[in-house]
């Protein structure tokens, strides 16, 4: 899958229904995932240095305010694991990690299994005292 094609489709995804999501919603146990996956989440910043055994992934646009008070929309991903855990960060490092990783290996639906990944967090480019949330493959 092309990274334009990856692109378009996360976007139009969320354009038409909200979110973009690779967990299959035609059941009603996939419904149950969905819902949990979007109203229950742990802090993905909390588990910095963890491997995730990555199967699903939800995207949707949230609001955030930033340091100086502006609100912005940013990308609110949300990792499920296969324990059934639900990991979120509102991180573009995290939305380009998995757009990357669905780019080269494709939907989850098309891999072998889960797919291991290590939550890091590293420094800016620009300015070592900020930093961003990224996702490496183990």
């Amino acid at each position: 899958m092309g990274a334009e094609i990856a692109k378009k489709s996360i976007i139009g995804e969320m354009q038409e229904t909200g979110f973009f999501s690779t967990v299959d919603a035609s059941t009603m146990e996939g419904k149950k995932t969905l819902f949990k996956a979007l109203n229950e989440s742990v802090p993905l910043r909390e588990h910095v240095g963890e491997v995730l055994s990555l199967k699903n992934i939800i995207i949707q646009e949230a609001e955030v305010t930033t340091e100086e008070g502006d609100t912005v929309t940013q990308p609110r991903t949300s990792l499920i694991v296969e324990d059934g855990t639900v990991y979120a960060a509102t991180s573009n490092g995290i939305f380009s990690s998995i757009r990357n990783i669905i780019n080269i290996f494709g939907l989850p639906s098309t891999w072998d299994g889960p797919l291991k990944v290590l939550v890091e967090e590293k420094a800016t480019r620009r300015n070592s005292m900020y930093r961003y949330l990224t996702l490496s493959l183990v």
